[in-house]
């Protein structure tokens, strides 16, 4: 009379299941944290381009004023009047490389945004997989009960070796 061991896995282990639940939620917190802080420099670069617009229109409105009042030498004014067109010139690009920052940074919330649902339908594919896993195994499982009231032992025995070097092997990932 031969004896055969059947080693069984656990098919729902309560520490995989608390395990997939705490990488989806760090993931979630990682994301949001992320968002965060995006939105924080977008708020930043906002309110600079803001302040810079205001500058500029106040540096322009100064400029034109000076313009204006230099009368008394023809030849000042007219350079006076040229320094200041290139000055709103340059002032104007600034502002137009504001604006483009601030359309920057609202591309990259955006991004930020289809990042999190990415890696939330990640998180639900991984919890996907476990599932099929531990429905497997109970298949594998009962296959074997079932072998063994049949009274197969070559396959129990063959199912058995298999399971243990696939325990071994996932143990040793």
């Amino acid at each position: 009379m031969q004896a055969f061991i059947v080693f069984a896995v656990q098919p729902s282990s309560p520490g995989l299941a608390d395990a997939a639940a705490e990488r989806r939620r760090t993931m979630i917190e990682l994301a949001d944290g992320f968002v965060r802080a995006v939105g924080g420099i977008v708020g930043m670069v906002s309110a600079s381009a803001t302040e810079l617009q205001a500058t500029a229109a106040t540096m322009t409105a100064t400029a034109t004023r000076t313009a204006a009042q230099s009368t008394v030498a023809a030849a000042a004014a007219e350079e006076l009047g040229s320094s200041v067109d290139e000055i709103g010139r340059q002032v104007q690009g600034s502002a137009g490389l504001a604006q483009a920052a601030v359309g920057e940074a609202d591309r990259t919330g955006q991004l930020v945004q289809a990042l999190k649902a990415t890696s939330a339908k990640v998180g639900d594919v991984v919890g996907l997989i476990s599932s099929i896993a531990v429905q497997t195994n109970l298949l594998a499982l009962n296959a074997t009960i079932d072998a063994a009231r049949a009274g197969e032992t070559e396959p129990i025995t063959r199912v058995a070796r298999s399971r243990s070097e696939a325990s071994c092997v996932r143990d040793a990932a």
